[in-house]
């Protein structure tokens, strides 16, 4: 059967609307303790089921109006999303131009929970098309990211393709196999949903909003998601009165700590040193519950100083924690060197109305610019980083560098690395050196550990390699794929290789 087209979409779900903006209910940040110390659900292990949000099947607006019953999206649509993965995919109608997908956990690695994901599509796409990532917040579904805010009717009406992923279930708090999950989502997304409807996403188009967990969530997964080689990365984040440190979150909200000391969250407190990396690794910012004072050694919100980040709380929240994370988060943000607005308002409520959806996609204007200046990277985990591929020397600690490319000089700079084996450059071109010029890199080692530098897209052998203005035999090359590779011994001060080709 052929994939159907964004008009037969548009045309097949034409009969019901989104809503329009009505007085919303109040969110709850966390739930109050139930008998036995726990509240009122925790995460279950059972399979995600795409329903529309409601116990009759139907999809409510914030007044109760109906927004769309399901029903089989093949049928309606007259076509097939085309499945790669067989059944392993579910698809729901839940109302205009919006589909409730389900990712079976069988499909993604590392992760035993299905992925339910919510996704509006516009009918005047923009080509290629933005994408609006919703992280929604504790004990709330994707549904509730549409009946609760504007985001999904102002997205689809600008001509982006708006999504709202569940990560796993609703108390994740961004944990990595909730970002798993997330990954799965925004893959299959990109990858074959938008393709299936004659979309091509725009990938130096993504942006992120997430509330409360989800402004936690969504300020990890935008720093742990710096793939600028044809991979996921994000051009610009808001963050609504977020949960951004997660061992704060624990020691300052008796209520949550059951659940985090569940097995199938963390299994403890962030103060068990076998799971301290496990908390600090989802978490912006690593805040002292007694002190206030950020960590400036496992900081990942470093990792987004290259695009613009709006932090938000309301004044009179009742949640004075979170509004203690968000603030944090963002001075140690700006102290990093980012450019963002701290902005709050006077009201009382805990709740997605309080930020102007439009205040947000103002600052969404702009597509994804590679740094251009002096840029701290933390990486917890080997990957693509900021057009770096690193692999650790030891897994599950952080892996700090800074970097800075001069075009003009035709050279880049490495250093206060720590924790890398290997460090590799595939495209140079990318961040706008010349391989096939003579090239330099000036590096510097913080634990002067050895490694490997590999440089990609260096098409034939170069004549000669220095290293701190003499020849040196510590290097190779590889004809097949055309890259580089300089032993470093990590001993030096700063010391200049240069490439002559």
């Amino acid at each position: 059967m052929k994939s159907p087209s964004l008009l037969l979409l548009a045309c097949a779900l034409a009969c019901s609307g989104l809503a329009s903006a009505a007085q919303r209910p109040t969110h709850k940040a966390h739930e109050p303790l139930r008998a036995g110390g726990r509240f009122v659900q925790v995460p279950q292990k059972l399979a995600v089921h795409s329903g529309g949000g409601s116990q009759d099947g139907i999809l409510r607006g914030r007044d109760g109006e109906i927004l769309g019953s399901e029903e089989d999206p093949e049928a309606a649509l007259g076509g097939s999303f085309g499945n790669p993965f067989g059944l392993q995919l579910q698809a729901n109608l839940v109302g205009r131009n919006l589909v409730n997908f389900t990712i079976d956990s069988a499909q993604i690695a590392g992760s035993t929970w299905s992925e339910s994901f919510l996704v509006g599509f516009p009918n005047n796409p923009v080509q290629p098309t933005p994408v609006l990532v919703l992280f929604h917040g504790y004990g709330e579904t994707p549904q509730d990211v549409l009946a609760n805010s504007d985001f999904f009717e102002m997205g689809m009406k600008r001509g982006w393709i708006v999504i709202a992923p569940l990560g796993a279930h609703t108390y994740n708090y961004g944990i990595e196999y909730s970002q798993l999950n997330v990954e799965a989502a925004l893959e299959m997304l990109a990858g074959t949903i938008a393709p299936s409807l004659g979309l091509t996403v725009d990938a130096d188009r993504f942006y992120a909003v997430g509330f409360s967990m989800g402004g936690g969530g969504a300020a990890s997964f935008v720093a742990r998601h710096a793939d600028t080689c044809d991979g996921l990365h994000f051009a610009g984040a808001a963050i609504h009165t977020g949960s951004t440190s997660l061992s704060y979150t624990y020691w300052s909200t008796p209520s949550i700590q059951s659940t985090f000391d569940s097995a199938l969250m963390f299994g403890g407190p962030p103060n068990d040193p076998t799971l301290t990396f496990d908390y600090t690794r989802c978490s912006a910012s690593d805040i002292d519950w007694t002190t206030g004072l950020v960590d400036p050694a496992t900081d990942m919100v470093r990792d987004l100083t290259h695009m613009p980040v709006l932090s938000y709380y309301a004044d009179q929240d009742p949640n004075a924690t979170l509004i203690a994370q968000t603030t944090a988060t963002h001075h140690q943000f700006r102290k990093r060197g980012g450019k963002g607005r701290l902005i709050h308002s006077p009201q009382n409520k805990h709740d997605w109305q309080t930020l102007k959806e439009r205040r947000v996609f103002r600052m969404f204007r702009h597509a994804f610019q590679a740094p251009t200046t002096l840029t701290r990277t933390l990486a917890d985990r080997d990957g693509d980083w900021h057009g770096f591929n690193i692999t650790q020397a030891t897994a599950r600690v952080f892996s700090p560098f800074r970097w800075v490319v001069l075009p003009s000089a035709n050279s880049f700079v490495v250093d206060e690395v720590a924790n890398i084996q290997n460090l590799k450059l595939a495209r140079p071109t990318d961040v706008g050196l010349n391989p096939d010029a003579d090239l330099e890199l000036i590096f510097d080692s913080a634990d002067h550990v050895p490694l490997e530098i590999v440089i990609g897209e260096i098409d034939d052998q170069p004549s000669d390699v220095w290293l701190a203005g003499v020849p040196t035999s510590s290097w190779s090359y590889d004809a097949a794929s055309k890259e580089l590779t300089l032993f470093e011994n990590g001993q030096g001060n700063y010391l200049k290789w240069t490439v002559f080709n």
